[in-house]
């Protein structure tokens, strides 16, 4: 009787024993599981990165938009519209769409054109100067 209760208590140990290697195993098996999907995650996000540095090259690439804006000056002004600034480009021969009030890329290439004809910095920007050299065509 006592040989059997030994026997029982070996096959218990040895039961145990076999779980916490099952056990063991299967955490293993977890943790390469986990490392591969952090070796995908990081393959991604090099590739991502790749993606960012490829669109962040193209758009330096872009030539810069002429920006029209009103200038701050302290003196008091006349605002143009935007159909008088095409009417007024017109005018002055440096327009050749549609006055429809919309500034869209021929106005702005129009409007730096002018800039540079008549010696003004030719930034697209409808300042003082731009506006009152405009205003003389708007009178003709």
């Amino acid at each position: 009787m006592r040989t059997t209760k030994f026997i029982a208590v070996i096959i218990c140990v040895a039961m145990a024993a076999a779980g916490c290697v099952t056990t063991g195993k299967r955490q293993e098996g977890e943790s390469q599981q986990l490392q591969s999907r952090i070796s995908d995650l990081e393959t991604e996000l090099e590739s991502k990165n790749r993606e960012i540095a490829e669109l962040e090259r193209a758009l330096s690439e872009q030539p810069s938009p002429v920006i029209v804006r009103e200038a701050p000056v302290s003196a008091p002004k006349k605002h143009l519209t935007d159909k008088e600034v095409q009417t007024a480009l017109k005018k002055a021969g440096f327009y050749a769409g549609p006055i429809d009030g919309k500034i869209g890329k021929k106005t702005k290439a129009a409007i730096a054109a002018f800039q540079k004809a008549r010696g003004l910095t030719a930034d697209g920007v409808i300042g003082r100067k731009t506006r009152a050299e405009l205003i003389k065509f708007l009178n003709n």
